[in-house]
């Protein structure tokens, strides 16, 4: 068990921070700490508390106070540490070491707590271990290894002087403070977590609940879904099998039809070799005809090919002469006119030169006149003089002679100007021999000795200004200097002076300081004379004799044996009041058991009506379930209540359980049908949710720009173009895509067909020609029309070649312009077919998709349809049921809570059971036990008070005796004191009386010092003013003379600056006139006007020699055209020689090819066989194509399923609804579980706590007993009421009643002070017996504060009682800390009256005492217990 041994301060409050630790070493069972007001005794309990707890006692400023000053030490810091030795509670020895250090800031103090260290001995080395831990780690450690909660040391333990009356402090702290020594809030916590989780459980447990529903309807619609899956898994199969079967007859159909087919294609090749010859002997034919028609004069008949290839040989030699003149003719043609270009861009050069150069004539004559104007302007401003004459007053204008400016109506000699040189200036040196300018009305000259005389005058202006400027700054620089220098004399001697009276002011200061010390260390104290030091004298002398007679007095020594006698009786009535209180205990046992019986019987009664009142209650409900209200009749029997209470509680638990059943039942039907309902619901979901996305889908394929929009335009807009332009072959509104497709290709193909090139009618037309020319039989020729036949004369013949020429001329016969125009309708027709057809073929991936998305919408429609009929019958079914479930739900839950109540009232009913056997034991018991000796109680209590009063007596009288015995002490230490006193006051006098003449004679000398230093001041004051006013003035001269000098300065500057910037102003006219004249722009004009002459002549002649040109170019080219047409004739003839012959040959090859297409076998009946084959074939395909079609259905259907089980509520269902049962069952257990973990622990703190104030209650009242000894209050107690209805918020209010008569009151503010503190000390010994099971240590400090001497002698009394109580603890330790000495006698006195246990060897004072340094510290003494 636990128990503290020894501590050691230092630097804590008094305690001295450079001395030794002041030790006190703690005794078995008491400790007694004694010491006067203020010297650090309180100290000690603060340190204990600190060293257990870290808790800084209170008004602390955050423990800048607990340690010791700095500024006290003159120190910036002080350190201060605690060390206690204890034994922990499993019996080994300990060491914690707390350390603290406060600094001294600018402002404030700073506190730090450093980190502590625990020592301890290892018990298997015996080594010393040390370990250092944060102060935090310290605060949670050191309590549990005592054994004691941090609460308990903090307020009972070791409870400080200012808190220890916090039994009777207000609600709120004592309710804190019952809280934390109880540990209701760490408990509360709990249950109120414990609570959280499980509502927190239940609502877990329905959400799993929903969700295992929800879990269970999917793996339902699954296995509907894996059941379909198969079954179209088996139709895919039989599919397979047919569409094999299909596959095998169209091979073998397939083998014939090649068959036939390699005879067809042998035929087929044959006869498109056949087809290839006549389309040559066509094209050949057609050929030769249009370029007989090509000809303009057919050679055929008179001349032979090779002829016709001769004369083209000899024809393309004198051609190809005639094309080389001609190209010779075309380059000379290009060179003239490229002359003729360049020589147009050379003359628009000059021209832009030209430009340029007027340009800078007008901007020179401009700079000609702005620097006359310029020049006239600073012969004005600056009074220029011109070398050789003198200006007038008024204006350098006009006409001037002799060195002056003018203008003339004369041209200007040729001349030059000077440039600049040296600085950006124009040199004065150089000056042009004369500038002209020449403008539109007058010609402004200036001669060059002018400009020289102006340029001269110029620099020798500026010189000037320059000049006036430099003096000026030499002579106010001189006038300066003269100042500074009179100034700093004037300084110097005025420094002199001040030094001198600084000295001479610190010198009188520090005499008056002297004086002023000297005097007040005189008027400090009285004035001594040579008559009071003799008086003193006299007075220690009388004051020595008076001491030695108060300590011979022989009252001292009879005292000491009356308080033996008067011990020696209360020794023995002791012995006499432990017999009498023994006696009277049993006999108040009998006594208390009685009260037991009849408060036992009252609270029968009362729970007895409130069960009766709880059933009144319930009476409606009750008569509901016909089950009987009124409890049964006392028969005597102690369990009758509990029997009658057991009967209803059973009726009700029958009738919850039956109609659970019922709910049960309707909730699985209502879940079930919810199964049904979800898994159409979900089908339901899936198909609309498809419908959905399959119409947005058609919508999207239906927009104007989609294919399938397109395609139904095209078909409008074709058969519109029909309908206005009379087509046979128009297309329907049924046609598919591909025959779409056809239609418009067979359109193009026959718009193709019907279109003739002009050639090709020219041709025909000239065949009519040819045809008019006939032979009759006799082999004469005539004329025929070769429309009517009829025969034509010659001159008819004349017409008829003119007409067919005008209908054969390219040009203007009308039916090529008619045939042109039918080609133009023929082109566009074409285009607007090839532009449906392309329409066509690019939408008719979206028109199958738009069909195929329209088969699967109807497929979708009735489904859809029919589920939602289904879900809203399962709807109304829903409805219905879950009407009957929460009506049998309301009914269960009354159910519930009726039965609830009624399991509480079996409770309650056999708490009556128990209480009833317990009072029938107690009657039994007191009937067959007497009351000892057939004494009476009131006569023996009146013995063992008779007793305890003359005890008390006798107590009183050693008391009395005691108290004179200190009063005879008191006054022999008073007297010797006195004297004491008295003799060091007049040998201070003395000392007082020399010191007092020496300062009288040191304040004369220094006030004599003192006026002669002040008139040696004034003296140097009075010649230090007239220099002060000489420096003033000179001062405000200096500023002056600058101010004036800054002014004229910046005058001359600022004339200097102007006149600077019109000078240079004049070198830029000088040097932008001289660049002008040296660059001859006029030469430079002369020169381009005279080629921009000579560019024209040039033109006109080149543009001459093209005129010449154009005549030659147009009779060669006209030459050539002519020999072209010759050659192109020649040509024509020679190709129809070879497209005959060519005809020639193809005719025989053609014939051949006939006859071996008669020679091939079966060519007569293979096209039959060969369509018959393709037509079973497509029946074939068409039953395959069928059978796919149904397969892809079903594939479809297999994907479809697939993609059901796959999605999210179906995937894995089988194992989500496993583990999803698996979580809601755990989290169902869980959570009742927690519930009973609940109710146990809330039912254990109730008892726990109920327990526990009745063991304080007890000690409180038997301590009370003992220690109060006025008659008003009979007993006090701790009255603990829970607060709060719902248990999961409970929490207790505590307060302390004491009992008045027959009256409970609240004791806080209805008791005197005396009576809070006894009350306060008798709570904390009650606490600490119940809670310190563990540590045995109990402190009390001050506990006598506002007590009288009866109740100090009845505190002492109870203490001396609980001390021999529990010696027999090895680690019982009691430490009271007093200042009251009375008090520790009287526990010494009731200490002595005990055995059974030693007593201690010692006790220890705390007092101040005056260290090295002149400052007085706490110390710690220890000293003989017989010395008390």
């Amino acid at each position: 068990m636990a128990s503290i041994n020894k501590l050691s301060i230092r630097g804590v409050r008094a305690f001295s921070p450079d001395d030794d630790e002041q030790v006190i070493s703690f005794c078995f069972p008491l400790t007694i700490i004694v010491g006067s007001n203020g010297c650090g005794k309180t100290t000690i309990i603060e340190s204990l508390k600190y060293a257990v707890t870290g808790s800084l006692p209170p008004g602390n400023k955050s423990g800048q106070a607990f340690v010791h000053d700095p500024k006290s030490m003159n120190q910036a810091s002080v350190k201060a540490n605690i060390k206690l030795r204890f034994t922990n509670r499993a019996g080994n020895p300990m060491v914690v070491v707390r350390s603290m250090e406060v600094t001294q800031k600018k402002t404030n103090l700073s506190f730090k707590a450093l980190d502590g260290i625990i020592r301890t001995t290892d018990p298997e080395t015996g080594h010393r271990v040390s370990l250092s831990h944060k102060c935090t780690e310290l605060d949670r450690q050191i309590p549990q290894l005592m054994g004691v909660s941090k609460p308990i040391l903090e307020h009972v333990v070791f409870c400080h002087q200012e808190d220890s009356s916090w039994p009777l402090m207000e609600g709120a702290v004592l309710k804190k403070r019952f809280d934390d020594i109880f540990d209701s809030t760490r408990y509360a916590k709990a249950l109120e977590a414990i609570r959280k989780m499980k509502l927190d459980y239940t609502g877990r447990v329905k959400d799993l609940k929903a969700d295992q529903a929800g879990l269970s309807a999917h793996k339902k619609a699954a296995e509907g879904f894996r059941e379909e899956l198969d079954a179209a898994k088996s139709q895919l199969e039989d599919i397979d099998d047919t569409i094999a079967t299909t596959d095998e007859r169209i091979a073998a159909e397939e083998e014939d039809m090649e068959k036939f087919q390699k005879v067809l294609d042998e035929i087929e090749d044959i006869r498109g070799r056949r087809d290839e010859i006549n389309q040559q002997i066509d094209i050949a034919r057609a050929t030769a005809d249009s370029l007989r028609d090509a000809c303009d004069e057919d050679w055929t008949g008179k001349h032979s090919q090779e002829e016709l290839e001769g004369m083209l040989s000899t024809f393309d030699e004198k051609m190809d002469d005639d094309e080389r003149e001609l190209q010779q003719t075309n380059r000379q043609y290009k060179n003239v006119q490229n002359d003729v270009d360049d020589f147009g861009e050379e003359k628009m050069r000059i021209n832009t030169e030209l430009a340029k150069c007027a340009a800078q004539r007008e901007q020179h004559e401009k700079d000609l006149r702005q620097r006359q104007d310029h020049m006239e302007k600073m012969g004005n401003e600056y009074e220029l003089q011109l070398e050789g004459g003198s200006m007038t007053q008024g204006s350098y204008g006009g006409s001037l002679t002799g060195g002056t400016f003018g203008t003339q109506q004369s041209t200007f000699s040729q001349g030059t100007v000077g440039t600049t040189s040296g600085g950006g200036r124009r040199s004065l040196d150089t000056v042009a021999t004369g500038l002209t300018a020449l403008s539109q009305e007058t010609l402004v000259t200036i001669s060059g000795d002018d400009m020289t005389a102006f340029l001269n005058a110029v620099a020798k202006k500026e010189s000037e200004l320059r000049s006036e400027k430099e003096e000026f700054q030499r002579k106010a620089e001189e006038d300066q200097d003269d100042l500074v220098k009179k100034i700093s004399e004037l300084q110097a001697r005025q420094s002199t002076i001040r030094n001198e009276r600084s000295r001479l002011n610190t010198k009188i200061e520090e005499a008056v300081q002297e004086s002023q010390s000297l005097k007040s260390s005189g008027s400090s104290h009285q004035k001594i004379r040579k008559s009071d030091i003799e008086e003193a004298k006299k007075a220690a002398a009388k004051a020595r004799q008076d001491a030695d007679s108060a300590n011979s007095d022989a009252r001292m020594t009879v005292i000491p044996q009356e308080i033996r006698e008067a011990e020696d009786k209360i020794a023995a009535l002791k012995g006499q009041i432990e017999d009498d209180q023994r006696l009277v205990t049993e006999m108040r046992k009998h006594e208390d058991e009685l009260r037991e019986v009849q408060m036992l019987k009252r609270q029968v009664e009362n729970e007895r009506e409130a069960i009766e009142d709880v059933l009144k209650e319930e009476n409606s409900t009750l008569y509901k379930y016909q089950v009987e209200r009124a409890l049964g009749e006392d028969n005597g029997d102690v369990d009758y209540i509990y029997r009658s209470v057991e009967e209803k509680t059973n009726a009700v638990n029958s009738a919850f359980m039956l109609q659970k059943d019922k709910l049960d039942a309707a909730e699985r039907k209502l879940n079930d049908v919810q199964k049904r309902f979800t898994e159409k619901s979900s089908l339901h979901s899936h198909n609309a949710r498809q419908l959905n996305q399959l119409r947005a889908q058609l919508q999207a394929l239906s927009h104007p720009n989609r294919g399938h929009a397109k395609i139904e335009t095209v078909i409008r807009e074709s058969q519109r173009w029909d309908l206005q332009h009379s087509k046979s072959n128009s297309i329907g509104s049924n046609f598919d895509p591909q025959q779409i497709i056809d239609n418009f290709s067979q359109r193009i193909a026959d718009c193709k067909d019907e279109y003739e090139s002009p050639e090709s009618i020219s041709r025909t037309i000239k065949k009519l020609k040819r045809l008019a020319k006939i032979t009759d039989p006799n082999g004469g020729t005539g004329l025929r029309c070769p429309c009517c036949s009829k025969d034509i004369t010659s001159d008819e013949f004349s017409i008829f070649k003119n007409k067919i020429k005008e209908l054969a001329d390219p040009v203007n016969s009308p039916i090529i312009k008619m045939d042109e125009a039918l080609a133009q309708t023929r082109k566009e027709e074409v285009e607007l077919y090839t532009k449906w057809r392309s329409e066509v073929q690019a939408g008719v991936g979206d028109y199958l998709e738009f069909k195929r998305v329209n088969n699967e919408i109807a497929t979708l429609e009735d489904p859809v349809a029919n589920t939602e009929t289904e879900l809203k019958s399962l709807d109304d079914q829903l409805k219905v049921l879950k009407d009957e479930v929460s009506y049998e739900q309301g009914t269960v839950s009354e159910l519930q809570a009726l039965n609830d109540v009624m399991n509480r009232l079996r409770d309650d009913a056999s708490k009556i059971t128990r209480k009833l056997s317990q009072i029938k034991d107690k009657e039994v018991s007191i009937g067959t036990n007497s009351i000892g000796a057939g004494q009476d109680l009131d006569a023996v209590e009146r013995s063992l008070s008779n007793k305890s009063k003359e005890k008390e007596d006798l107590m009183n009288d050693i008391s009395s005796l005691n108290k004179e015995s200190s009063g005879l002490n008191k006054r022999a230490k008073e007297a010797s004191d006195k004297a004491s006193k008295l003799e060091r006051s007049a040998k201070s006098k003395e000392e007082q009386f020399e010191q007092d003449q020496q300062a009288t004679v040191r304040r004369e000398e220094l006030s004599d010092l003192i006026n002669s230093w002040r008139d040696e001041e004034k003296k140097l004051e009075k010649d230090e003013d007239p220099i002060r006013r000489q420096f003033h003035a000179k001062d405000v001269d200096l500023k002056r003379l600058r101010q004036s000098n800054k002014t004229e300065e910046s005058r001359l500057n600022s004339n200097l600056n102007d006149f600077q910037r019109d000078a240079q102003m004049l070198d830029d006219f000088n040097a932008k006139i001289d660049k002008y004249l040296d660059s001859n722009k006029e030469e430079a004009q002369r020169r381009l006007t005279d080629d921009l002459n000579e560019h024209e002549e040039r033109i006109a002649e080149k543009k001459k020699a093209l005129k010449e040109l154009i005549p030659t170019l147009n009779a060669l080219k006209k030459k050539l055209d002519d020999q072209s047409r010759h050659k192109k004739n020649l040509q024509n003839n020679i190709k129809v020689f070879q497209q005959v012959a060519k005809e020639t040959d193809l005719q025989a090859e053609k014939a051949k090819i006939n006859e071996e297409i008669e020679l091939i076998e079966g060519s007569d009946n293979s096209q039959e066989k060969y369509d018959d084959a393709c037509r079973l074939i497509r029946e074939y395909e068409d039953e395959k194509n069928k059978a796919a079609g149904r397969r892809q259905g079903v594939k479809d259907q297999v994907k479809l399923l697939k993609r059901k089980l796959n999605t999210e509520d179906y995937k894995d269902i089988d194992e989500r609804h496993r583990q999803c049962m698996i979580r809601y069952v755990a989290t169902e257990t869980a959570g009742e579980d927690l519930g009973k973990y609940y109710k146990a622990l809330d039912n254990a703190l109730l008892r726990y706590h109920g327990m526990k104030i009745a063991d304080i209650n007890k000690i409180i009242r038997e301590l009370w007993s003992l220690t109060y000894k006025g008659e008003d209050i009979t007993n006090i107690q701790l009255v603990s009421g829970a607060e709060g209805a719902a248990k999961s918020a409970r929490s207790y209010n505590y307060r302390v009643v004491m009992t008045k008569g027959t009256s409970e009151l609240d004791m806080r503010g209805r008791c005197s002070a005396g009576q809070r503190v006894l009350a306060s000390i008798v709570i904390r010994l009650a606490l600490a017996e119940t809670f310190c099971l563990n540590c045995g240590v109990m402190a009390l400090d001050e506990p006598t504060t506002n007590l009288d001497y009866a109740n100090k002698r009845g505190l002492a009394i109870a203490l001396a009682q609980i001390i021999a109580t529990r010696a027999v603890q090895s680690n019982f330790q009691l430490v009271i800390i007093t200042h009251d000495e009375d008090f520790v006698g009287m526990c010494k006195n009731e200490l002595s009256a005990h055995t059974g246990f030693n007593m201690p060897e010692r006790y220890f004072q705390v007092q101040r005492e005056e260290s090295t340094d002149g400052k007085f510290y706490s110390k710690i003494n220890a000293i003989d217990w017989d010395e008390l």
